[in-house]
């Protein structure tokens, strides 16, 4: 249909204009001479090369300068858009559609990113959204989101608008160059920032403020700089250009060994950039890439290398050397003569006394002092400075740490043996006395045991009736199952906040977040913590909702002396190997409600229900049954539940014995009248420290830690749905700062002093990156 209007369009408009064009071309040949069309190469549908034509606007002279070679009669072609009307031929022809992104050069081509390539999937225009939309007067990156835009918008009618629109424009020009001296700026060289972290705002206010125009920023981790940076033109990507060499641009990161290997990997043309508020001796010398950041002072006759970070306020005096790949941070005095060796970073605040030499890769901490020469790589603190041991000197007493460990004795393996012996190993005894078990531990009546943790949570949605349209009221900062299985069930998971002391689900936000739509609240006890359910089920009792307690980490947990699992409609625990207690694999269902019970007991069995015969299946249901194994090995474990718990809570209290008091580290809180049931052991990192960075440097250290928890809603599997995320301060807070440490009850005094020291040692060393990142 597109192609039919497009050949009926332009024969009727070469019929209609055909006197303007004999008339245009006559009037061309006697006030320009020949030739009368300026022909171009440009890029049509799947980058096949076209010749377009027009009528030529300006001199033949290209010694002239371009204000020059355009006159009043081929601005007044421009204006009014005249010199665009042999293109009409050119859409007769099929090489251009009447509407659709314009085409441009050829040698644009290697300069897109991924996503402004999208512009050849449709034939180019002879109008366009960008050109009813501010034309020349636009961006490049305004013109191609524009172009985005049409062709996620196109449609018969939407063309009949753009024609219109166009229409109207040439009676009244709007955006076009007529009277300037200059046509668009070329689509050529453009500027990118490599990095999008925190340190890349510092530099980006330094580009913008030294009259940069920044096309766009790059990062492999595209989610990190859509929530950094708002800078209102430039290009959002985590696709690097074709032509990468074409590319202007500055290595706007703050680690110096990563500058340095992207420095070696990009072929781009490295600028140098300098706020206009920084002071730069006429006799100093600066390489390219460097940053030079607001308020810097570089003296007479000092000499820094490339793609070195001066940050804000530091002082680089006269005659100082500052080699390549360093940083100097925030507030940093490097005195009279101070020669920096490659890959250093000077921590903010610092002081490195007249004269003195550092040598390659060392780190000087916040604050401190230097007052003679460093001649080895490593990490110096305090005033003056002192040398931190480097991670093979560090006394590791011959430990061996592990993140979780479960308590395997021998009366679970005698157990897991005799059911091996007996040859029943499925839908056995094992399986209704470890539900009897439970059942009676937390007081309930009903104990379903299934295969997983995650098992039970999406059979407790099904059992009460949650389906397409429905929505569940969740946490965002939990374990991924807590979300997946609303997703599964084919409900839309309602994202409520965290409180943020102890990082449970809030009950306000609860509330807040409840629509006509609400069918469960699904809360979480994090890491071991109730969440508040008095009030969640007051709340659902109020608004007549089905509740849900995903308590995987929480069995033993209590709150005034109450076991959870006996609050919510349905409540499931977990026995993963890094449980308080273990079945390998495993999960139970717990309720007061029987008939909940029996389909969840029919759906873990394929969908027998226990009326009817081996064959006979009232439900479409699933094999999420326990094995007789884990069964056994649940029963063995249950029966020592106290002395686990007491001795995992024990390792919490020489945690928190060991790290509490640090500024820069904030312990778990457990709210009046809690019983804590300890699943992991979190602390939360101070802001701006990197939690990546903290676990990298106590792997070194041979200390396993890891991120507990990101959010759900920033994983990458949540872009293939459409979830409301606003309104999560404290979730997006503090999934970025919390921190799991090695955490089992076996664990000696001396492991957790080994891993307590390392940790505030790791901060100690990180704390000038918070100036930095």
């Amino acid at each position: 249909m597109k192609r039919a209007f497009d050949i009926a369009f332009s024969i009727f408009a070469i019929a209609i204009t055909s006197p303007i064009l004999v008339l245009v071309s006559f009037l061309s040949l006697l006030i320009q001479g020949r030739p009368i069309f300026f022909i171009q190469e440009r890029v049509g549908y799947k980058n096949k090369i076209f010749k377009m034509v027009k009528f030529r606007t300006m001199s033949l002279d290209t010694s002239l300068d371009e204000s020059q070679r355009i006159g009043f009669y081929g601005k007044m072609l421009r204006k009014f858009s005249i010199d665009e009307l042999p293109e009409f031929f050119n859409i007769l022809f099929g090489d251009l559609s009447v509407v659709g992104p314009r085409p441009l050069l050829k040698e644009y081509i290697p300069f897109y990113t991924k996503e402004q390539a999208r512009r050849h999937d449709v034939k180019p225009g002879l109008t366009g959204l960008a050109q009813v939309s501010g034309r020349n007067s636009l961006s490049w990156n305004e013109k191609f989101k524009f172009d985005i835009s049409y062709i996620e918008k196109q449609s018969f009618f939407f063309d009949i608008k753009i024609i219109l629109m166009t229409i109207k424009q040439m009676i009244k020009p709007v955006g076009i160059n007529s009277s300037k001296t200059k046509s668009m700026e070329r689509f050529d060289h453009p500027f990118y920032l490599f990095g999008g972290g925190g340190h890349s705002l510092s530099v980006q206010f330094a580009a913008e403020e030294s009259g940069q125009d920044i096309y766009a920023i790059y990062d492999k981790n595209l989610d990190n700089i859509q929530a950094l940076h708002s800078y209102k033109d430039a290009i959002l990507t985590d696709s690097l250009p074709v032509n990468i060499a074409g590319v202007r641009g500055v290595l706007a990161i703050g680690s110096n060994s990563i500058r340095k290997k992207l420095s070696q990997d990009l072929s781009a043309k490295w600028e140098t950039i300098i706020h206009p508020s920084a002071t730069i001796h006429e006799s100093a010398v600066i390489g390219h890439g460097t940053v030079v950041l607001s308020g810097a002072y570089i003296g007479p006759n000092a000499v820094v290398g490339n793609h070195v970070i001066i940050n804000t306020g530091s002082i680089v005096e006269h005659d100082c050397v500052v080699e390549d790949f360093s940083h100097i941070c925030p507030n940093t005095t490097l005195c009279g003569g101070v020669h920096i060796g490659e890959l250093t970073m000077v921590g903010a605040g610092s002081v490195v006394k007249p004269l003195v030499k550092i040598c390659s890769e060392v780190v000087i901490g916040l604050n401190s002092s230097v007052i003679k020469n460093i001649d080895k790589p490593g990490t110096y603190i305090g005033q003056p400075v002192r040398r931190l041991p480097v991670n093979k000197e560090v006394e590791k007493a011959d430990i061996r740490l592990s993140m979780a460990k479960p308590v395997i004795e021998k009366d679970d393996i005698d157990g897991v043996v005799s059911v091996l012996e007996s040859g029943i190993l499925s839908l056995g005894p094992k399986v209704e006395e470890f539900e009897k078990n439970i059942q009676d531990y937390i007081g309930v009546k009903e104990a379903v045991a299934v295969s997983s943790g995650t098992s039970a949570l999406y059979l407790a949605l099904l059992a009460l009736g949650v389906g397409e349209g429905d929505e569940v009221i969740v946490p965002s900062y939990t374990f991924v199952s807590s979300v997946s299985v609303i997703l599964h069930a084919g409900a839309t998971p309602v994202f409520a906040d965290i409180e943020d002391v102890t990082h449970c689900v809030c009950p306000r936000d609860i509330e807040a977040k409840i629509t006509d739509k609400t069918k469960v609240i699904l809360g979480v006890d994090i890491f071991g913590h109730p969440a508040n359910w008095k009030e969640i089920c007051r709340i659902a009792k109020k608004h007549n909702l089905k509740t849900i307690d995903d308590s995987c980490e929480a069995l033993g947990a209590k709150i005034d002396g109450k076991m959870v699992g006996t609050f919510a409609d349905v409540s499931t625990f977990a026995f993963y190997p890094n449980k308080q207690i273990t079945t390998g694999e495993g999960g139970i269902l717990v309720t007061d409600n029987e008939e909940v019970a029996m389909h969840v007991r029919a759906l873990r069995n394929q969908g027998r229900s226990s009326m009817g015969g081996w064959l006979k299946h009232d439900f479409l249901g699933f094999n999420c049954r326990m094995s007789e194994l884990s069964a056994s090995l649940g029963v063995t474990q249950l029966n020592k539940i106290d002395k686990i718990l007491d001795d995992r809570e024990r390792v919490a209290h020489m945690y928190n014995d060991a790290l509490k008091g640090h500024d820069n580290l904030t312990l778990q809180v457990i709210d009046e009248g809690v019983t804590m049931s300890w699943f992991v052991y979190v602390v939360k990192l101070g802001r701006g420290i990197s939690r990546d960075a903290v676990i990298e440097e106590l792997e070194k250290r041979e200390i396993p830690a890891r991120a507990y928890f990101d959010a759900i809603h920033e994983q990458p599997f949540m872009k293939n749905f459409k979830v409301d995320t606003s309104g999560l301060e404290n979730t997006i807070d503090i999934s970025t700062r919390t921190l799991a440490l090695p955490f089992h009850g076996m664990m000696t005094k001396e492991e957790v002093d080994f891993v307590s020291k390392n940790l505030i040692e790791v901060i100690d060393l990180l704390k000038p990156q918070l100036a930095v990142a």
